[in-house]
């Protein structure tokens, strides 16, 4: 073996090992994930499984869901609290699929279902100036209350009606977002169902923050669906 093949060699011989290496590697990330929502759900008494679609696959006509293709949801724990059926689970969908490699976007969601309630279809997440700017030009849509700049700078806000939507963004509902300003918080109701996300994968100790997230706002929205019933 000369020279050259030497370095052949051992350039594909890293390469190899490299590959097998990261296989390893986020093979054991993954499970060790697996494992600890698993123990979560556990500990706190909540159902588990590994997989499930039926809640997106109920729910396609939310923005939330028509993303992209080859949709994932994985790791779900379903479980009651304060009077609210609830599901967590890692949420994926491939972006733009082909060569080079899949661009994925990966998501831990907060489904709420409360039959109680009856809430217009609302959609808000985190205002980006410049992109949102862009989008204006375009026809992009952004429900603003003149009398709260603070909620209108820091949020877009959509609605299939956008009368309703405005209607039910009561003082109390910006109030109760405002904690959220600045984070990449993105929430979406209609009816008796809502989802929350942040827009990016929570490390498992972080899921019951999101959880608690998600029922501070599903008590607001419900004490001003009684006072405004659709």
């Amino acid at each position: 073996m000369d020279g050259y093949d030497l370095i052949s060699y051992s350039f594909w011989a890293v390469v190899i090992g490299a590959f097998i290496f990261a296989i390893a590697y986020f093979g054991g990330i993954e499970k060790k994930r697996n494992h600890d929502i698993l123990s979560l759900a556990i500990k706190n008494d909540w159902e588990y499984s590994k997989c499930d679609a039926r809640y997106r696959n109920t729910h396609l006509h939310l923005k939330t869901f028509q993303a992209g293709i080859k949709h994932f949801t994985v790791n779900v724990i379903n479980g009651r609290r304060d009077g609210v059926d609830f599901v967590l689970a890692d949420y994926s969908y491939v972006l733009m699929s082909g060569h080079p490699r899949n661009m994925t976007v990966d998501q831990t969601v907060c489904f709420l279902f409360d039959q109680s309630i009856q809430l217009p279809h609302f959609f808000l997440r985190k205002k980006k100036p410049l992109m949102d700017s862009v989008g204006k030009l375009l026809g992009g849509k952004d429900i603003i209350f003149s009398d709260d700049k603070a909620f209108s700078d820091a949020f877009v806000l959509q609605g299939a009606n956008e009368d309703s939507a405005r209607e039910f963004f009561s003082p109390q509902i910006r109030k109760a977002f405002l904690k959220f300003a600045g984070s990449d918080i993105q929430v979406e109701a209609w009816k008796d169902f809502i989802v929350v996300h942040r827009c990016n994968l929570l490390p498992v100790v972080k899921w019951k923050g999101l959880l608690a997230d998600s029922l501070s706002l599903h008590q607001a929205f419900k004490k001003t669906a009684a006072l405004n019933p659709l």
